[in-house]
C-alpha cells in the first residue's frame, strides 16, 4: 500500500511541471498554488487501478477532510464499512466516548476482541463534565491500560474520532487543556509493544 501511495503522490508533484520533470521551481510553484488546487489536477487519481482504500486515503490526504457519502457516490467508490477482526496474534481495541447533552457528564467505553472476533475484555466508565474529545481520550487511555495489564503486546486501536488522533500527534503545548491526558495516552502508546492507532468510520467502530 505504501508504495502505491508514494507513486501517486510523486505523480501529483510532477503534475506541477509541464514536461513531467521534477524541479525545485515546479515544486515551489505547485506549493503556492496548492491552497486552492484546480479540480483537474486530482482527477487522474480516480482513474488509477488501485484499491478503494488507497483512493479514499489519498482523497483525505489531498483535501485535508473526510470523504463523505455523497462524494463517494459521485466518484463511484464504494468502501465496505464493517468491523473486521485483527490477524492472528493481535487484538483489536475499539473505543468510544460521549457527553450527556443536559448534564455534560462524560461516558467512556472500550472493548477488546481477538482474531476470532471473540469479546475478551471491556469497560464503561463515567467521568466528570467535559468535551466529547476528552471522553474519547479517556476511553483510549483506559483501554490501552486494560490491554497492557492483560499482557497483550500486539494491538490495534480503532476510533471513529479523527480529532482524537490528530490531538495525539499534533499537540505539544503544555497549556492545552487536555495536555495531561494526552501525555498519559502517549506514554501508554510508547510502551514496549506494537500499538497501531487507526481511524475508522463510525459504522466500523462497533
Amino acid at each position: 500500500m505504501l508504495e502505491e501511495v508514494l507513486v501517486v503522490l510523486i505523480r501529483a508533484i510532477w503534475s506541477w511541471s509541464k514536461n513531467d520533470d521534477f524541479s525545485v521551481k515546479s515544486a515551489y510553484t505547485g506549493h503556492l498554488e496548492s491552497a486552492n488546487p484546480p479540480q483537474w489536477r486530482w482527477e487522474f487519481i480516480w482513474k488509477l487501478k488501485i484499491s478503494t482504500r488507497i483512493l479514499h486515503f489519498l482523497w483525505t490526504l489531498l483535501h485535508d477532510k473526510l470523504f463523505t457519502n455523497l462524494q463517494r457516490e459521485r466518484t463511484g467508490i464504494v468502501i465496505p464499512v464493517a468491523w473486521s477482526p485483527p490477524t492472528e496474534g493481535w487484538i483489536k481495541l475499539n473505543i468510544d466516548g460521549s457527553q450527556d447533552n443536559k448534564s455534560g457528564t462524560l461516558t467512556a467505553g472500550g472493548v477488546i476482541r481477538n482474531s476470532s472476533s471473540q469479546w475478551v475484555k471491556g469497560f464503561v466508565m463515567k467521568k466528570g463534565c467535559g468535551s466529547v474529545i476528552e471522553a474519547e481520550l479517556w476511553g483510549l487511555f483506559e483501554d490501552l491500560k486494560l490491554a497492557w495489564n492483560c499482557g497483550y503486546r500486539k494491538i490495534i486501536v480503532e476510533t471513529d474520532s479523527l480529532t482524537t488522533i490528530q490531538l495525539l500527534f499534533l499537540v505539544s503545548n503544555s497549556n492545552h487543556p487536555l495536555f495531561s491526558l494526552l501525555q498519559n495516552c502517549k506514554r501508554m502508546i510508547a510502551n514496549e509493544w506494537h500499538c497501531d492507532i487507526v481511524h475508522v468510520f463510525r459504522e466500523g467502530n462497533l
